[in-house]
């Protein structure tokens, strides 16, 4: 809405008096003043004045006012205005008339020359004061003014903008005006020939505005106390919030919500314009607050799970491992996978590809199927897809491990089936049988309490708590205590085993005593040895005790004394991987990562980010960042400190 900006528009007027003089304005103890009136004096209301002064230059450039006795301006005549006229016959002496209105503008104009005023047709201007006027602003299309004259005698007449003028008296009242700028204006004069004039201008706008939110959370968002922004198309309208059914108030933009329950809720925000107009219907948006369930991190990627089951993947998206199209950009804040409907309740990363096990039991996944690991009956560089590829149609899933190259599932049934690269034989079949194109069953792991699968070994945990692993052995990571290769199962020593990791190239386990061990490939001192030295058997990680699970990222190990609890983590701290700050150092002894009160959740990953979902069902990652797969938003190539993930 376009501001308008009155201009009083002052009556041009001559005065005359005995001796020449025109009347000076008399301040409020009587005395009367001269020169120009300060603004700040002058009446809130409008009120046209006589003239204020007169500035008389003679020839010599004297600019001094003549002096006026009470005589000469009671009972002046017109030879004493003509002597002042003679001073200075060359110049051409000018006056001021300035006039306020109800908004305190001034206006100044040139009333006109002293010759002017010495026009027998100029007479005294008769004073009009208005009682009553619309706001400056108005949202009323009907205007009632109320206006005295000081002069009994007078008659008047009122115009509205260019129309034609009528007689009016005391006050004029308009009916149904039109939106837009207006001007009243009334005039009147006297048998005598005095006049007067004045001018009221102001705004009409009955239309209400209509906020409307710039910035929102998205549909579904994770934020807790979200922030809005909003705006109503005009300058300085007001508004008023209200979340869900709470209570109304006043609001700015922009507007931060206080912290809101998971679930679904409605943002109102009503506007009021500068003239007064609300908004009838308030604008209204509604979300749905959700929390992180499942993190797993893949090479060079990362996907989550809400809690309503909806799926997110951020980082690279080379080979379409985050089951968005386009393959290719990278992707540094989550966002939705898969075009499939319906909702996920399992996830997990491979190195360059993705499993999901979706509510109705089905098992899908995309990225990279060179080794067959998608489970499409397809293999080859030139496979790849983003594109959710069904495993084993018919087959209803309820668990998900994914390694390098390879993948395994367990069955509603109780069998674990694996597909993708065998080339160690850990899938039971024969030697060389590889890819594996489509799921087969592993015989031996029909009693696997747990299992895990990493490079090219693979090991379960079965009822009787013992430890079994198949598949290559060249770094120790079958735990028999040598480094030959074997076709066999390989039964780790004792039978009091509580918890199993399994990771790229190595393992870590937990016994009933709580204590904590580890063995295979320790290259990067991520078995809490110095580099190099490989672990051919399982040795026990420092002394302490009262370990209850183990998860971790590929080059380090984490543990947990409790569920949610604190994690303790020790490896290879090249591009922050532990979380502690800093990078590029070795931590052989278990410590805790700082900034992560009780962890809930701790995502397996196969690179080098780590996340973690704390007992408040917020979302935090680290580490790598090269490809954007920490999903902070932050594009530097490391994240040394545990930073939030936000579903914005």
């Amino acid at each position: 809405m376009a501001r308008h900006k009155t201009t009083m528009v002052a009556a041009i007027f001559a005065a005359c008096c005995a001796c020449g003089c025109l009347p000076s304005r008399l301040d409020t103890s009587g005395n009367s003043s001269k020169g120009e009136t300060d603004a700040s004096s002058l009446d809130a209301t409008d009120v046209y004045y006589p003239l204020d002064t007169i500035d008389a230059a003679n020839s010599n450039g004297d600019s001094s006012r003549p002096e006026v006795s009470e005589q000469d301006t009671t009972d002046g005549s017109q030879d004493e205005l003509d002597t002042i006229a003679e001073d200075d016959e060359t110049s051409a002496d000018l006056f001021d008339i300035s006039s306020d209105d109800v908004g305190a503008d001034v206006d100044t104009d040139d009333a006109g020359t002293l010759d002017d005023a010495l026009d027998d047709t100029l007479v005294p201007t008769i004073l009009i004061h208005l009682s009553e006027q619309p706001k400056k602003k108005s949202n009323e299309r009907d205007a009632l003014f109320a206006f005295s004259v000081d002069d009994a005698t007078a008659t008047c007449l009122c115009m509205l903008d260019l129309g034609a003028e009528a007689p009016c008296s005391e006050s004029k009242f308009y009916l149904n005006i039109s939106e837009g700028e207006h001007t009243f204006r009334i005039t009147c004069a006297n048998s005598a020939g005095d006049k007067g004039q004045l001018e009221f201008a102001w705004t009409i706008d009955t239309a209400p505005p209509t906020a409307s939110l710039a910035d929102k959370p998205q549909l579904v968002s994770t934020r807790r106390a979200p922030t809005f922004s909003f705006e109503c198309g005009e300058l300085n309208c007001t508004y008023e919030c209200q979340v869900d059914h709470g209570p109304t108030e006043a609001c700015l933009s922009p507007y931060t919500t206080l912290n809101l329950q998971p679930g679904k809720h409605t943002l109102y925000v009503t506007a009021t314009d500068s003239f007064g107009n609300t908004q009838i219907v308030p604008t209204e948006y509604s979300w749905e607050v959700v929390t992180w369930q499942n993190v797993a991190g893949g090479g060079l990627h990362t996907c989550g799970l809400t809690s309503i089951g909806g799926l997110y993947c951020w980082g690279d998206n080379s080979f379409g491992q985050l089951g968005t199209a386009p393959v290719g950009p990278d992707v540094i804040v989550p966002r939705p996978s898969t075009p499939l409907p319906g909702t996920w309740k399992q996830i997990a990363a491979g190195f360059y590809h993705t499993c999901a096990i979706d509510s109705t039991d089905r098992l899908f996944c995309w990225g990279d199927n060179s080794y067959g690991q998608l489970g499409n009956g397809k293999a080859g560089a030139d496979e790849f897809t983003p594109d959710p590829q069904e495993v084993s149609s018919g087959t209803s899933f309820k668990e998900i491990r994914l390694g390098t190259v390879a993948s395994c599932a367990r069955t509603s049934e109780n069998k674990v089936m694996c597909w993708g690269d065998n080339e160690f034989n850990m899938f039971d079949q024969q030697i060389g049988d590889s890819p594996l194109v489509n799921p087969v069953e592993v015989p031996s792991l029909t009693d696997a309490v747990s299992f895990g699968i990493g490079s090219e070994h693979l090991c379960y945990l079965d009822s009787t708590k013992r430890i079994h692993c198949k598949g290559a052995n060249g770094l120790g990571q079958l735990g028999r205590g040598d480094a030959e290769g074997t076709n066999e199962w390989i039964t780790i020593a004792a039978q009091d085993w509580l918890f199993l990791r399994v990771v790229e190239e190595s393992n870590c386990a937990i016994r009933e005593t709580g204590t904590l061990w580890c063995w295979g490939s320790n290259q990067l001192g991520n078995l809490a040895f110095p580099p190099g030295d490989n672990l051919l058997s399982p040795k026990q990680i420092g002394t302490d005790v009262g370990w209850a699970t183990l998860s971790g990222s590929l080059l380090a190990n984490c543990a947990f004394k409790s569920v949610p609890g604190l994690p303790y983590c020790w490896g290879y701290n090249g591009g922050g991987l532990l979380g502690l700050g800093v990078s590029d150092m070795y931590i052989y002894v278990p410590t805790i990562v700082p900034d992560l009160d009780t962890v809930k959740t701790f995502g397996e990953s196969q690179g080098g980010q780590s996340c973690a979902i704390l007992s408040d069902d917020s979302l935090w990652c680290w580490g790598s960042n090269k490809n954007g797969q920490t999903g902070t938003g932050i594009t530097d190539s490391v994240v040394t400190t545990p930073t939030r993930v936000e579903i914005l």
